[in-house]
């Protein structure tokens, strides 16, 4: 995963990676391991992004904050979508 797409490691034990293209956003779905988390957008073309590590909510949101900003979402408010192991929710 550390080749892949934008790295940024959201606080110790935390990292995420997000992909620059259809490419990389494909290669990042298929390596999301267990317990890992999926975020993505709703409604705007925008990055898959891999949320791995034990990430509480202030992490999701910083993350989801992230994703949208790579996202083609215009100025204004950009749904993101966090998939788990246990389903998704936005």
């Amino acid at each position: 995963m550390l080749k892949i797409g934008r790295q940024f490691r959201i606080r110790v034990g935390v990292k995420a990676a997000v992909g620059k293209n259809a490419v990389h956003n494909q290669a990042l779905t298929a390596l999301r391991g267990p317990g890992d988390l999926l975020l993505r957008t709703g409604g705007v073309p925008g990055p898959v992004m891999i949320l791995s590590g034990a990430a509480n909510e202030a992490d999701i949101a910083l993350a989801a904050g992230i994703c949208a900003r790579y996202s083609d979402g215009s100025e204004g408010r950009v749904r993101i979508i966090v998939e788990s192991d246990s389903g998704e929710r936005e």
